[in-house]
């Protein structure tokens, strides 16, 4: 979303700071609406469908999604200002990129063949540090948490998955706080306009991110993950020489 406010520059409707925070919510919560609707069987304890064994299974589940959310929430809360103030910017994410690039690449190249796919109440505590990363701009909370999970040993499909399962939580918290400062800044009156822009990017987030969700659920399956790695220093590349140099 930074590079591409960056690069467009485009007005939004009565562009305030505040409005666009607010429209960068919107974008959240669309992404965020398509990764609960993708797995709504699996983190529903309440479906008939499930056996007695399989709802506790997913109420430990959410256990274990809670607990990977502390590090963040207090992190967070501590650096939220900081942050906004002096990282929200090009530099800092293309840093980031080639770092975390980086470490894909030499993740995959080392890592051992044998891979678990049970997350334990430890993996989960210690994922959570790895998205704790991901406030700073250009880590990818999903790339962070991802590379968490291979450096513990979890094989790619159940690394990724447990990352969408903990976006629900991280960005619904995200968006309503920055809602709240919004409200706080300038009040719950809206333009048509206004309205209009912030309907229309939380329905094409939505719609992308249904289909990006499930292309890199299939991929990972069969796939390293090499490939995003350097996908992220060519982007990199690409952002210093276009926004910076």
């Amino acid at each position: 979303m930074l590079l591409m406010d960056a690069l467009l520059g485009f007005p939004l409707p009565g562009e305030t700071e505040a409005f666009k925070e607010l429209f960068f919510v919107f974008i959240q919560l669309g992404s965020i609406l398509a990764v609960a609707v993708t797995f709504f069987y699996k983190l529903n304890p309440f479906s008939r469908k499930k056996s007695l064994e399989e709802k506790k299974n997913t109420l430990f589940l959410w256990l274990k999604v809670a607990v990977a959310e502390i590090p963040l929430v207090i992190i967070a809360l501590k650096l939220d200002e900081f942050i906004s103030a002096h990282l929200m910017n090009v530099s800092t994410v293309a840093i980031t990129l080639i770092i975390y690039g980086s470490a894909f690449i030499f993740v995959e190249k080392r890592r051992q063949l044998k891979q678990s796919s049970e997350i334990t109440v430890p993996h989960a505590a210690a994922i959570g540090f790895f998205q704790a990363l991901s406030c700073i701009p250009g880590t990818s909370r999903s790339g962070s948490t991802i590379l968490g999970g291979l450096l513990l040993g979890l094989d790619r499909s159940t690394s990724a998955e447990f990352s969408f399962f903990l976006a629900i939580p991280t960005m619904i918290g995200a968006s309503l706080l920055k809602a709240t400062r919004f409200i706080q800044k300038c009040g719950i009156a809206l333009t048509a306009e206004q309205i209009i822009a912030l309907t229309v990017s939380a329905i094409t987030a939505f719609a992308v991110s249904l289909i990006t969700i499930h292309f890199l659920m299939d991929f990972v399956r069969t796939r390293k993950l090499t490939v995003f790695g350097i996908y992220r220093i060519v982007l990199a590349l690409v952002i210093i020489i276009f926004f910076i140099l």
